[in-house]
C-alpha cells in the first residue's frame, strides 16, 4: 500500500483548519478524504466503511480525540483505521491518554509537509506491518499473550499481530489474570502493558521471571513512562524490550523478530 492509496475521514469542526489538512493530505497524493465535524458524526462512517485512516484534533465538540480513538480501537468490527492527532497540545498529560487508547502518530502543530508525510508512512506500517522473518521458527506456531487493562489497545495490538501473521493470540486484562494464562499455557512471547490497576507489568514480569515455569519467557513491555526509575524497575525485573507510545509497528515488528528468530 502507498500513501495514494488511503481512505481518510477528517474529524475537523472548523473549516480553516480542515481546508489547511487536507490540503496537505492532498499534496501527499491523499484524494479520498471525508470531513466530518464531530466525534458522533466520525463513529457510524467508521462504522460503516473500511477506512484507513481517522484525523482528528485533540478537542471535539462532543469528546476528546481519545475518547474518539479509544471508541474506534474498541469496535467490535474485523477492520479498524488507524487514528491520527493533529494538535498543538503542549501538556504531556492531555495527550497521554490518546497514547493510551491507540495512537499511529501524533502531529503537532505547526507541521508542514515532511511531518504528515513521516505520520503517514507511520500508518502504512500500522496497515500493513510486513512479513515477519524468524528464521526456522513457523510463524502459525507462535503463540503471544497480551496483557493491558485497554480493551482497544489489546484489539489495537491484535490487529497488529494478525497483519504480521500472528494468529494464536491470548488476551488478559490485568496482570493478575495474565497470571493463570501463564500458569496453564506455553508462550513465545508476553506483551504487557507497564500501568494496570491490581497487578502492573513489573509485577508481572517477576512473577514470570521468578514463579513461573516459562523464566525465559520473552517480555516486551508497552509504556509511555518518562520516570527513568520506573524504566530501571522494569530492566531489572527482567523485561526483554520496550515499546514506547505512541510505538511504530515497525519497531513491535523489529523486537519480534530479535526475540523469537532462532
Amino acid at each position: 500500500m502507498k500513501i495514494q492509496d488511503l481512505t481518510v475521514l477528517l474529524v475537523e469542526p472548523s473549516a480553516t483548519q480542515a481546508k489547511i489538512v487536507r490540503q496537505q493530505l492532498q499534496a501527499l497524493g491523499v484524494t479520498r478524504i471525508e470531513t466530518v465535524t464531530s466525534g458522533a458524526a466520525a463513529l457510524p462512517v467508521v462504522q460503516a466503511r473500511d477506512l484507513h485512516l481517522v484525523v482528528s484534533r485533540l478537542y471535539l465538540p462532543d469528546m476528546s480525540g481519545a475518547d474518539l480513538s479509544k471508541t474506534i480501537n474498541a469496535l467490535d468490527r474485523p477492520f479498524r483505521p488507524a487514528f491520527m492527532l493533529i494538535s498543538s497540545e503542549t501538556n504531556e498529560a492531555y495527550l497521554e491518554p490518546l497514547r493510551q487508547a491507540g495512537a499511529a502518530a501524533i502531529v503537532r502543530k505547526p507541521f508542514d509537509a515532511s511531518f504528515m508525510q513521516e505520520a503517514l508512512h507511520a500508518v502504512l506500517d500500522h496497515l500493513e506491518p510486513g512479513t515477519l522473518h524468524l528464521g526456522e521458527r513457523d510463524i502459525e506456531e507462535i503463540r503471544v499473550l497480551l496483557a493491558d487493562d485497554s480493551t482497544a489497545v489489546r484489539r489495537f495490538l491484535v490487529q497488529l499481530l494478525r497483519g504480521l501473521g500472528i494468529d494464536r493470540i491470548d488476551e488478559a486484562d490485568d496482570g493478575a489474570t495474565a497470571m493463570p494464562f501463564i500458569d496453564q499455557h506455553y508462550y513465545d512471547l508476553l506483551i504487557t502493558d507497564l500501568h494496570m490497576p491490581l497487578l502492573n507489568g513489573i509485577e508481572l514480569t517477576r512473577y514470570v521471571r521468578c514463579e513461573s515455569q516459562q523464566r525465559s519467557l520473552p517480555i516486551v513491555m508497552i509504556t509511555s513512562e518518562a520516570d527513568g526509575g520506573r524504566l530501571d524497575m522494569a530492566r531489572a525485573a527482567g523485561v526483554s524490550a520496550f515499546l514506547h507510545k505512541p510505538f511504530e509497528a515497525k519497531a513491535l515488528k523489529a523486537h519480534i523478530e530479535r526475540l523469537l528468530a532462532g
